[in-house]
């Protein structure tokens, strides 16, 4: 089975952590959750962040000043699709389980390669019926040079938005090759 994938992620000082998860699979089933402990004054300190993965994902944002004189933005995860890490770890094993023939489809995926091995424990923690390592739509597409791959119209940076455009790119390169 196919499986679709992409994480929103926060990239600082060398330090990736995830946002969200969507997993779209080859029938159409889908997987998606927000990180509750993901860095929230870290993101909430990043304006790309926050206009473009944070306005699909409920929140409040609130302020916090200190006697200093600096102010720090900051935000409480009220998405209902929230859970804690190891959640996200078991409803991920749960939604692949023990299908003996996974290829998991990404675009530029080394960001999200490292941080669905983080979300599943230690690189041995991976169950042997999933590859460790993802097939990347772009590479698919570079090596056979397939013109017309439909650009995303509406959810980029939700990450089942994305992973359900990544299924859309992937059956138009396979129509064409």
């Amino acid at each position: 089975m196919k499986y679709f994938l992409d994480f929103e992620f926060i990239h600082k000082y060398r330090q990736l952590s995830p946002i969200s998860v969507g997993i779209v699979s080859e029938d159409d089933r889908e997987f998606y959750a927000v990180y509750e402990d993901m860095p929230t004054a870290d993101i909430a300190a990043d304006d790309w962040i926050m206009k473009n993965v944070m306005s699909s994902i409920i929140h409040r944002t609130f302020t916090t000043s200190y006697p200093t004189g600096k102010v720090y933005l900051d935000f409480f995860v009220e998405d209902f699709e929230a859970a804690d890490h190891d959640s996200i770890r078991r409803g991920i094993l749960d939604f692949i389980g023990d299908d003996p023939d996974v290829e998991i489809w990404v675009s530029a995926g080394g960001f999200d390669f490292t941080c669905f091995s983080m979300t599943l424990g230690t690189f041995e923690n991976i169950p042997r019926n999933i590859p460790h390592f993802f097939m990347d739509l772009n590479q698919l597409w570079r090596t056979h040079k397939i013109d017309g791959v439909p650009r995303q119209a509406a959810g980029l940076h939700n990450a089942l938005a994305d992973a359900h455009h990544n299924k859309v790119r992937y059956d138009y390169m396979m129509e064409r090759i």
